[in-house]
Parts: C-alpha cells; structure tokens; sequence
C-alpha cells in the first residue's frame, strides 16, 4: 500500500484505494454451549441477524457472560466496529450493516469489521453500504443458506482518505440522510393517515346505520358454502378463487391457478357465483371481503362463501361494505374462534345482522361513497409508495455519489 500524499480529492479517479482486508481486522463470531448456564444471561450483548434492526447495536435479544467469552468461540467486539451479516436468508434482498455501539459479541452469521487508525468507522459504514448491490450480487446461496464470503469482503477496493476528508464525507451524509429520513417518516405519516382517512370516511358512512332495518345475513342474502378440499388444480383451465386471492375490498390476481374444464360441473354442484357476487373469507384470513368481478366461469375453492342478494332488494356493492364496515366487521369478530387462527362458522356469520336500507337507491349511493373513498386510498398509497421506493432510491445514489467523489 503506497503512502498518501496529499492526492486531490474531488475526483475519485485521484483517490488512492486499497483492499479492505489491508485496513480492516476481521472478527468472526461464535455460540456459546447452551449446556453452560453460566455462559448466558449476563451483560454482554450477543448480536445475531435478528437484532441487526439500527444503525448502531446497544443491545440484543440474548447476552452472554464474560465466561462464555473465556470458554468459547464468541469474541469480545470493540465500540466503533462495524458489523455485517454474512449468512441469513435476508441476504437474498438486503445487507444489514451497523456499527457496534458497545463492547459486544456476535454469533456465527456475522463477521466485525474492526478498522485500523486510517480508517473511520463510520466512512467505513457508509462504504458498504454504498456497494450493496455489488455484495448482494457475490451471495452465493442453496435451498437453505445464503452466504456472504469473507474473501469477497477483503478484495473491496475501498477509497483510503485522510480522515479529515473522511469526515467530512461522513458529514455530508448524514446531513442528506437526516433530510431523506425526514421526508421518509412524513411519508409513511401521510401513507398512514391516507389508512386512517379511509377508515373514518367508511364508518361516518355506517353511522347511522342502526336506523336502517336490520335481519339475520341468512334471511337477506344466499349463501353459496364451498368451504372445504379444494378440487384438483391444473395448469390451464376454469380459475379458480381461494382465500388467498381475496383482499379487503378487492380480488388478488396472485396465485393464479385453475380446475380441469371437466372437474367443473362436477364441483359446483351447491350453486354458481356470477359477477357482483360477494365473496368473504371465513379464516385465514378472517372476513376480508371482495365482489367478483371475473366474467364466465369461476371456481371457488376452500375458506370461501359467496354470497348472493335479490339485487333488486339488496345491491350487492352495498353488502360487500355493509361486511367491509368498522360495525359489522366487529361483529364478526366477535364471533369467530380459534387459539391461533381466528375463524367463524357458518351458522354464526349467517345470524349476524345486516341494517339495510329499504331504499336501493340509497344502497347505491352508500356503495358509491365507500367506492369513492376506496379509490381515494389506493391513490394515495400509490403515490406514497412511489415516493418511498424514490426516497430509497435516493439514498443509495448519494452514497454511490459520494464514493465516486461527487459529492459537493
């Protein structure tokens, strides 16, 4: 590694650079024996993957004692190293990257970058971050395992600064990132208030609806129950609509997956659902509801109820947010059982009440109103999460901007 002197440090063409595994001391990490009670439940933070959630690491979920350090492959991290995961599944679309923000040890599935005096820690940080999809490219991974090698950490060239320079690239980031993270938490304020304004909008709605008329589900509206084995699939043919296709409010194209043709009679014995019809989950998830919308046949497959109405008495947009209101979808829930995955039986949902409007017109209207609002938020949450997708975007041209010595 040649010696610096004094290069020029507005372009990056005139930086002088080096390997990372020159300027960096590598410390893997380990796990203590579990058959050592003395080795856990003490003062030291013990990182793994799953506490790599901050830009700087104080605490973990597990800690270790200073005997486990003494007695195992866990090594003591010094503040200011920087930790990166090396092996996890999340490396599949991320790489996490923090500095130490104590003494600290990590297990086997992160490696501690430790910097020798001509580097900073921080400049190191923003870095690796900054050749992310470079990273991200060298994970190798098989069906269970995806690894980051060190050898691939050690041959990054890294740009080597003096380190008032250094800092003052440090600055520099921080103040865009300050900025940026303050444009992304109004964002996802908006994106959040853009949920609630929904929700208010759609319960003022059905606030008066204890003035309308009101009867069990089951004496307004036809319950088509196909719940149950789900018939064989095939890769062409009938569509067929699961539990897993219907949202709140609309019908997911993804899975898409079909019936044989002639499985179709067979199967759709209990009646056929035509478009309008509201289909409702009954668990897994619970009561998220949608119309259909697809023409032609359709097959509907387990944890679903189509249901049907005279539409000439009842509109079906109306019941699909009647089932879709703040009111009845607390209704249902409180109906429903299961320890770990809520559902409602048939018999329950079909005693649960429906207020309705002797008026279709005003049904229609109330439809409308639900529609507009729905309509209002799916816009909004594009918008922001565009915005979003562009502050990310953002983020990683600075950092690539800066170590390219573009940043002013």
């Amino acid at each position: 590694m040649s010696a610096l002197v004094a290069p020029d440090i507005t372009s990056s063409a005139n930086w002088q650079t080096a390997n990372l595994g020159d300027v960096v001391r590598f410390v893997g990490g380990g796990t203590p024996s579990k058959k050592q009670p003395d080795f856990w439940n003490g003062d030291i933070p013990w990182v793994s993957p799953k506490d790599m959630k901050s830009h700087i690491i104080t605490n973990s979920i597990d800690r270790i004692t200073p005997e486990a350090i003494n007695g195992s492959s866990a090594k003591s991290i010094p503040t200011g190293a920087v930790l990166i995961v090396v092996r996890s599944g999340i490396l599949s679309r991320t790489v996490p990257i923090a500095l130490s923000g104590c003494n600290l040890t990590v297990n086997q599935d992160i490696k501690a970058l430790v910097p020798k005096a001509v580097l900073s820690p921080r400049f190191l940080a923003y870095f690796l971050k900054s050749v992310e999809s470079q990273l991200l490219a060298s994970v190798s991974s098989s069906a269970t395992v995806h690894r980051l090698s060190t050898e691939t950490l050690k041959s990054l060239q890294i740009p080597l600064l003096p380190l008032d320079e250094q800092k003052r690239i440090v600055a520099a980031l921080d103040e865009a990132f300050a900025a940026l993270d303050r444009a992304r938490i109004l964002t996802d304020g908006n994106l959040s208030n853009s949920q609630a304004l929904y929700e208010s909008v759609i319960e003022n709605i059905f606030s008066v609806r204890s003035t309308w008329p009101s009867e069990d589900l089951s004496k307004r509206v036809r319950f088509l129950d196909y719940r149950g084995k789900t018939p064989p699939k095939c890769d062409n043919g009938i569509p067929l609509i699961t539990a897993k296709n219907v949202r709140l409010g609309f019908i997911k194209t993804e899975p898409e997956e079909f019936v044989e043709e002639n499985a179709y009679e067979k199967w759709m014995t209990r009646g056929f659902p035509e478009v309008g019809d509201v289909l409702f989950t009954t668990e897994a998830p619970l009561a998220n509801v949608a119309q259909l919308q697809t023409p032609g046949k359709v097959v509907i497959g387990q944890r679903l109820i189509t249901m049907q109405t005279d539409r000439d008495e009842i509109d079906p947009g109306f019941l699909k947010w009647s089932l879709l209101s703040p009111q009845m979808q607390a209704d249902i829930h409180s109906q429903a059982t299961g320890a770990t995955v809520l559902g409602i039986k048939a018999k329950l949902l079909k005693k649960i009440s429906l207020h309705v409007p002797a008026s279709i017109e005003l049904q229609k209207e109330v439809a409308f109103g639900c529609e507009r609002a729905f309509a209002n938020k799916v816009e909004l949450e594009r918008l922001y999460t565009s915005k979003l997708k562009d502050i990310s975007a953002l983020r990683q041209s600075v950092l690539e901007r800066a170590f390219a010595g573009e940043l002013n």
